[in-house]
């Protein structure tokens, strides 16, 4: 359409005409979307890496161990490491351990230092085939003693400490057929310990009450499932009296046996787990104030956890897995939060695991270490002063002890082994020589010597002083014989021998003599019956019911056929010396076995009684 009025003529009179506008380059369009993209990618990159920032400081860190592990130092003993407990034997407030070994029947003691190495040990005979060993305070004098369980003889061996890190000799208590393991508790509500052990071959449980001097009385039995494995004690129904789990090892269940508190128990309500149930151990997992229990399957390949009801009653197992074979456990707290964990030995796979425990009684999965061949035993203790918790481990075919110092977050350093007996089964720590380092004490089933292996102070067990013993050997006891104020050692034989190993100002024993002895003796003891300021001997004398005295003679030496000759009752069996009718001068109380009576001497002053 053509307008009939033209209103504007070309060049548009009237009209005001702009250039085109130049704009900038980072206004135009195209470049606009690119800018926008790239700052919308800047912020979020910024939000993201606070957000990564703040969870990796509120985060625990998972530490993964790169570094490999040492060669350790050995020292020839002798063989079949198998369990081991943890404590203070001597006092300095280090961890010491001991080990049992299964051969020859040894125990060893390795004492701790404040950096948990272990330079000194001590040996100490056992019965035959020691299986399990633990460490109490049996007669109340504050010293931490032994107690051992002997598979083949049937028997218990307590060895009561002395101040000095030594032991006495060996009393022994006829139990059942076959010892399993053996528990201290007080379960007769008296505040003494007594003792509670498993007889494999009988299915039975035996209790013996403690006297409170480090004896105990005639065991009474209680059945249990078949083959009884391993014994716990515990609270279980909140009633503050001692109850028994027993682990039956070829039923697959757990036997739980509620104490009346007067030393009697009802009868044995049974709850399932898996077959081949080796081991078990009662702790509040749940921290519900009620006592749980874990129990080692060792041919399922796991941990089961049986939660407490609180009134004597248990609910179903759940299981967490291990590697091949667990064959014991323990639980204390590895990173500091409160929370208990697991340190599991796996037999077959020559590992230990640790289970990182949560609140609610579950477990994290396993987190193996290395260890030596076949572990079997486990236990704890600070061994280098840093109030983290660290770990030994006995390893049963090898003949040796790993010890594994915590870093401090519940990892591990490289483990550190120290060459022991001849199938370790088992160690317990504690100190043995009061010198505040714990110190460790391990037991062996195959072996002819014992040992105590102590703490340098610095979590090194370092420095061992082995000594060989004949296999034969009865009792052992230790004195200052030559008066040098270094202690000495006496030892008795079967074979009618007495010998005499003379310590060194080292700590070594130098110079040692033998005496062939005219009778049969199995104890000695040492004192001075004449009043000359020298140490003389008394001897049980089974052959002939009697005791010898032997006085010492020039040079401090001893003439086996210058003795005096005292008759006793049936079997004397041990002795010891006292003041018993208040006239300074030292008698004479012995212990008839097959008598059932205690014979007492009053000493005369010049060596016959």
């Amino acid at each position: 359409v053509i307008p009939e009025v033209t209103l504007l003529e070309p060049p548009f009179e009237g009209a005001h005409i702009y250039p085109k506008i130049k704009r900038s380059w980072y206004r135009k369009k195209r470049y606009n979307i690119s800018i926008c993209l790239l700052a919308i990618l800047v912020v979020g990159a910024i939000i993201l890496g606070c957000v990564l920032g703040l969870r990796s400081t509120t985060k625990t860190p998972a530490y993964v161990c790169m570094e490999p592990y040492i060669t350790s130092s050995s020292f020839t003993t002798g063989s079949s490491p198998d369990y081991l407990v943890v404590a203070d034997f001597n006092n300095d407030t280090n961890s010491d351990v001991a080990v049992l070994t299964q051969d020859t029947y040894p125990l060893y003691v390795l004492f701790g230092n404040s950096g948990g190495t272990f330079p000194t040990e001590i040996t100490f005979v056992t019965g035959t085939s020691p299986y399990s060993v633990v460490a109490a305070d049996l007669n109340k004098d504050n010293i931490t003693d032994l107690i051992i369980g002997s598979e083949d003889d049937n028997a218990l061996s307590v060895l009561l400490a002395n101040s000095d890190g030594s032991f006495g000799i060996q009393t022994r208590f006829k139990i059942g057929a076959s010892v399993g393991s053996v528990a201290a508790a007080d379960v007769n509500n008296d505040q003494i310990l007594d003792l509670v052990a498993t007889n494999l071959k009988e299915n039975t449980v035996s209790v013996l009450l403690g006297i409170g001097d480090g004896t105990f009385s005639d065991r009474t039995l209680y059945p249990t499932g078949n083959r009884p494995r391993s014994v716990a004690t515990g609270d279980f129904n909140n009633d503050s009296i001692i109850d028994l789990s027993i682990v039956n090892q070829d039923d697959g269940t757990i036997s739980i046996l509620l104490g009346n508190g007067n030393a009697t128990f009802q009868d044995q309500v049974i709850y399932y787990v898996d077959p081949g149930a080796d081991n078990s151990i009662t702790r509040d997992f749940n921290y519900d104030g009620i006592l749980d229990l874990a129990v080692s399957n060792y041919v399922t390949n796991n941990i089961g956890i049986l939660i407490g009801n609180g009134n004597g009653t248990f609910q179903d197992q759940y299981r967490f897995n291990t590697q091949s074979g667990p064959n014991s456990m323990n639980a204390t707290d590895f990173n500091n939060d409160g929370i208990l964990d697991l340190a599991v030995p796996n037999w077959n796979s020559n590992t230990f695991c640790v289970l990182f425990g949560n609140l609610n009684g579950t477990f994290q999965d396993c987190v193996p270490y290395p260890t030596g061949a076949m572990p079997s035993g486990v236990a704890f203790g600070d061994f280098n002063h840093d109030n983290y918790t660290d770990i030994a481990v006995t390893n049963y075919a090898d003949k040796t002890v790993s010890v594994f110092l915590n870093r401090g977050n519940g990892t591990f350093q490289p483990q550190t082994k120290y060459a022991v007996g001849s199938e370790a089964r088992a160690v317990v720590s504690f100190d043995v020589n009061l010198d505040n380092h714990l110190d460790l004490v391990i037991i062996c089933h195959g072996d002819t010597k014992n040992y105590i292996l102590l703490d340098s102070g610095n979590g090194l067990f370092e420095g061992r002083i082995p000594y060989a013993m004949e296999q034969n050997h009865q009792f052992m006891t230790s004195s200052d014989i030559n008066n040098d104020k270094m202690l000495d050692l006496i030892l008795i034989y079967n074979n009618n021998m007495l010998r005499i190993l003379y310590g060194s100002a080292d700590g070594t024993l130098g110079n040692q003599i033998d005496y062939s002895l005219p009778f049969y003796a199995t104890f000695v003891l040492t004192a001075d019956f004449n009043n000359d300021s020298n140490l003389d001997l008394a001897l049980t004398n089974q052959n002939n019911d009697s005791i010898i005295i032997l006085l010492v003679g020039k040079n401090h030496t001893f003439n086996t056929d210058n003795t005096f000759e005292l008759p006793v009752g049936n079997q004397p069996t041990s002795l010891t010396t006292g003041y018993f009718n208040d006239d300074n001068i030292l008698d004479l109380a012995v212990s008839n076995y097959y008598g059932k009576n205690v014979s007492v001497l009053f000493g005369a002053g010049n060596g016959p009684f």
